[in-house]
């Protein structure tokens, strides 16, 4: 087996050497017949590093539950480091393809993988990227959007209101990015689903007049819920067709 030039006995050797200056406190195995898979996350890690960190060691810890283990480490440079840690040698100091274990060898087919298409499942990494723009959302809502039962409901309905109406928003270059949605797709969408709240009624009447949309119709019962108090025009549009007076 060969990765980026190197066969997987000079692998396993590589994955085997201690670094220099390296403070090491775990199991007695470790570096002699335990050593680094070359996976992990850290702190300046994106979504796409944890969704594959996360799909990886699913699938490696799940065949091979003894030869695999999760280490928490410190380094000046990046901070924490969470690292997969394998077991690479049956018996030590034989680095040859028999005496290396099958986890290992696993481990490299995941790094040849990777380095052919970077996203180690698809599915894991677009919901991932949608769990990390939802979190971000519930945490900043506009005070001008009205919140419906809960801020994780409403988050859940304005993104689901972005994705049916507007094509170009693409979670996963914003996850990607550190980005959130912005302000401005967030009105659009609450003003869409009826989510402009009465108490920035002012604001809301500023925003429909700069933007040129149709204006927000209040109602005149302000001890009324939210929902019975905001009608947009085009609700009241069609009672006046069906020959109902506004009032």
């Amino acid at each position: 087996m060969i990765f980026k030039g190197f066969n997987i006995s000079e692998l396993a050797e590589q994955a085997l050497t201690r670094p220099d200056d390296f403070g090491w406190w775990g199991r007695e195995e470790m570096f002699n017949t335990w050593g680094w898979s070359g996976i992990d996350v850290n702190n300046s890690s994106n979504v796409l590093d944890e969704s594959n960190f996360a799909v990886i060691t699913r699938d490696l810890m799940g065949k091979y539950p003894d030869d695999f283990d999760i280490v928490g480490l410190k380094h000046w440079a990046v901070g924490h480091v969470d690292r997969l840690t394998v077991r690479i040698l049956n018996m030590p100091g034989d680095f040859s393809e028999e005496n290396i274990t099958d986890a290992f060898k696993e481990c490299i087919e995941w790094l040849i993988s990777l380095d052919d298409y970077a996203i180690a499942d698809d599915s894991h990494f677009d919901n991932a990227c949608y769990e990390y723009i939802f979190d971000y959302l519930v945490q900043d809502i506009p005070d001008e959007v009205y919140v419906k039962n809960s801020k994780e409901e409403t988050a859940s309905m304005i993104l689901e209101e972005l994705s049916s109406s507007y094509d170009d928003i693409d979670y996963q270059d914003m996850a990607l990015d550190g980005m959130s949605i912005s302000d401005s797709a967030i009105r659009y969408a609450a003003y869409d689903l009826s989510l402009c709240s009465v108490e920035h009624r002012d604001f809301w009447d500023e925003w429909v007049k700069e933007e040129g949309l149709p204006p927000v119709v209040w109602g005149d019962n302000f001890g009324a819920s939210q929902e019975n108090i905001l009608k947009l025009e085009g609700q009241l549009r069609l009672f006046d067709e069906e020959g109902y007076e506004n009032g």
